[in-house]
């Protein structure tokens, strides 16, 4: 048995965990907020648990889908179809194969590409011969100039708030073929609250130590055999010894703690970039409109996702009101203020919308920037460090960004450290 410490409680941290504990091995997760679940920790409104910032479960999320089955979630899951659109100039455009048709802002010669552009990316499934090209470019080619700036340019904006030319057409060409747009969404009617309660659970049952309210101060190598990891325990410094340590935290929030990493390993994970974000959930007396998920070309936030659509289980109706990569300026900005920029738009928009309540909340690293260089410098899962690993979104390009894919993410990492063991321990 190794002891084996993990930083951060998401999805990744605890997917690795349970992989390791499941092999017998001593396991601390470190996480530094109070509620494991990362950004899909919830906060707590009148009794009921609200995720801070949009989740979902898709249709083809099979270990986010395993893990509610074992956990217990299953029997009482909200299903919907997801109904889509998209905004601009105060209208909203539904986003479908027959409603697409009628867009009256593409022509019909737009409106084909689009289409054959839909068609191809779930025919082919390797689009490793895009690496290196920037979607600005393939974008013109396979779309037309009018498709890619009235649609994509704007859509990714909001998602990644860098243009076209930055970003890899790759791994937009990856998201296309995931159907986000279509398919059978599920939630569990108990919350995601409910599975990483249970998770956590599960793990500390099966001898693993979680630490909430515990924040790493450093992490200090010691000649690549062990590692001192250094955190805060009740406002005193404590330090323990680890054989291995998984970071899942952002990648610039293990900069600033790691220690004895070389100069060229630093500088390759100093490359990535992280969207902030800002999502401000609204409660309300009825629902704002018909679509679960509307994308927004021209607000100051780019995306609204109205949850009880899909899980309608409180006594309002609750609505993500939500942006990546906001100005810099707005994530100073008071929550007061926040509000009365995104509410003032958002009715814009659904001039009837009647608000009940309202909670913002803020993240400065919402997820990595998959830009067009990203498979040049993204880490592995093992590093340079013998006993340092990584897991998580920053190391799953081209892959879809997701709670799903850090669970994925966890599991295939915990395999490569219990493979270390094993060469270790012959």
């Amino acid at each position: 048995m190794v002891r084996i410490a993990i930083i951060g409680g998401g999805p990744a941290g605890l997917g690795a965990a349970k992989k390791l504990v499941e092999a017998g091995q001593q396991v601390t997760v470190f996480e530094a907020t109070g509620e494991l679940g990362g950004l899909a920790s919830s906060f707590e409104k009148d009794g009921f648990k609200i995720p801070i910032f949009y989740h979902h479960v898709l249709q083809f999320d099979f270990v986010t889908k395993s893990l509610l089955e074992e956990f217990g979630l299953t029997g009482n899951l909200a299903r919907n179809t997801i109904k889509m659109g998209i905004s601009f100039e105060n209208t909203v455009y539904e986003l479908s194969k027959i409603k697409t048709l009628f867009w009256n802002f593409l022509s019909l010669r737009d409106k084909w590409k689009f289409g054959m552009l839909y068609l191809w990316s779930k025919i082919k499934k390797n689009w490793s011969d895009l690496e290196g090209v920037n979607a600005h470019d393939w974008l013109e080619k396979a779309v037309g100039v009018n498709v890619r700036d009235r649609i994509f340019a704007p859509l990714m904006r909001v998602k990644y708030g860098v243009p076209l030319s930055m970003i890899s057409a790759s791994e937009l060409a990856v998201r296309l073929g995931n159907e986000e747009a279509t398919g059978e969404l599920v939630y569990p009617k108990e919350g995601l609250y409910e599975l990483y309660k249970r998770f956590g659970e599960y793990l500390q049952k099966n001898g693993t130590d979680i630490k909430l309210k515990t924040p790493i101060k450093n992490i200090k190598f010691n000649n690549e055999s062990t590692a001192l990891v250094s955190y805060d325990s009740a406002g005193k410094t404590a330090t323990e010894t680890f054989d291995f340590v998984i970071n899942t935290a952002p990648i610039p929030v293990f900069l600033k703690v790691a220690q004895d990493l070389s100069a060229e390993f630093r500088k390759q994970l100093e490359q990535i970039k992280y969207c902030a974000g800002i999502c401000v959930t609204v409660g309300m007396e009825k629902p704002m409109s018909k679509y679960y998920w509307i994308n927004i070309f021209d607000k100051p936030f780019g995306i609204t996702v109205e949850h009880t659509n899909l899980c309608d289980i409180y006594p309002w109706k609750v609505c993500w009101v939500s942006r990546y990569a906001p100005p810099e300026e707005h994530m100073k900005l008071p929550d007061e203020e926040i509000l009365k920029i995104f509410l003032s738009e958002l009715k814009t928009i659904h001039p009837d919308i009647n608000v009940i309540w309202t909670k913002v909340s803020r993240s400065q690293h919402t997820s990595p920037v998959y830009d067009i260089n990203y498979a040049k410098y993204m880490p592995n899962c093992e590093t340079p460090i013998k006993n340092l690993f990584f897991a998580g979104i920053a190391i799953t390009y081209p892959k879809l960004r997701s709670q799903n894919t850090a669970f994925e993410s966890g599991y295939e990492t915990a395999q490569k450290v219990l493979e270390q063991i094993g060469l270790l321990s012959t």
